[in-house]
């Protein structure tokens, strides 16, 4: 329904122009100046409200960049940690390769008399079992 059709009237059409609604209806400027006043607080309200989200949204850029930061020097951390323990694995490896097995006439050539003595003592008891 248009304004024109709400100022009333017997149903006859006549020919209404702007001067004609604004005599018969004077509170219609009152009313759009009203409308037009609502508006423009909404359009604040919203411009605040954007400005708002603005703010958060860089904050919260700011805040991922720390996490992103944090994240990088944890990265870095947990790498040099991993070449300590590879390079402790790797030095233990190596001090077990210098503790291998021996073979018998190795340790005999390396015998000491008291060894010697230990060694044919414990060959006689065997001996005697059998």
């Amino acid at each position: 329904m248009c304004i024109r059709d709400s100022l009333g009237g017997d149903g006859e059409e006549e020919d209404v122009d702007d001067t004609t609604i604004l005599k018969k209806r004077p509170n219609n400027i009152t009313l759009l100046n009203s409308l037009f006043g609502v508006m423009m607080r909404k359009i604040r309200q919203l411009d605040d409200v954007g400005g708002s989200l603005r703010q958060q949204s860089s904050h919260q850029v700011g805040t991922l960049r720390n996490f992103e930061h944090e994240a990088h020097d944890i990265r870095q951390r947990n790498r040099r940690l991993e070449q300590q323990l590879l390079d402790a694995i790797n030095e233990k490896l190596a001090l077990q390769n210098l503790l291998q097995a021996v073979s018998y006439t190795h340790l005999r050539a390396h015998e000491t008399p008291e060894h010697l003595v230990c060694r044919l003592l414990l060959e006689k008891k065997k001996k005697k079992k059998k």
